[in-house]
């Protein structure tokens, strides 16, 4: 288990161990304020969560265009009745047709996002935690991607935001 100060060093600096050594685990970040949780199989992240993103998958496939109000709203009646035992995007995929690789597209520009806001956070720590088991973090098979997003690549699209 790797255990740092956000001051130290912080978040890209464990990316960069995961991309490296690609690395799995469970890397749980906290600041002030926030919990940020990712979870990477062969340092690739297949799923990422924040209490800092106020952003979901319905906002990211509505914007792109990719679901109207009405189907999202299908799905969470869907959702609601079914006493949120399902997600919405397994939902939008199982019974409103919306394509899983459509799903898989938003999910990942969400953790996109969750990653780029994460690495602005300079105070807090984190736990990198190689044989943690998901499960043990609440983790929903149903948020992760298939293929994953590979982290060097998340790395240099982060840097180059950042810099130009």
């Amino acid at each position: 288990m790797l255990k740092a100060k956000l001051e130290d060093g912080g978040v890209p600096d464990i990316f960069n161990y995961i991309h490296t050594n690609k690395a799995g685990g469970v890397l749980e970040v906290s600041s002030r304020r926030h919990i940020a949780k990712f979870l990477f199989k062969e340092g690739r992240l297949l799923l990422a969560s924040s209490t800092s993103v106020d952003l979901r998958l319905s906002d990211i496939l509505f914007a792109a265009g990719d679901v109207t109000p009405a189907l999202i709203s299908k799905a969470m009646e869907i959702h609601l009745k079914e006493f949120k035992k399902r997600r919405i995007g397994r939902i939008l995929n199982e019974d409103c047709g919306v394509p899983k690789k459509t799903i898989q597209r938003a999910l990942e520009a969400l953790y996109v996002m969750i990653t780029e806001e994460v690495f602005s956070w300079e105070n807090g720590e984190l736990t990198f935690d190689q044989e943690a088991n998901p499960s043990d973090f609440g983790i929903d098979d149903s948020l992760l991607l298939d293929n994953g997003v590979e982290t060097g690549q998340l790395l240099f699209t982060i840097a180059s935001k950042t810099s130009g």
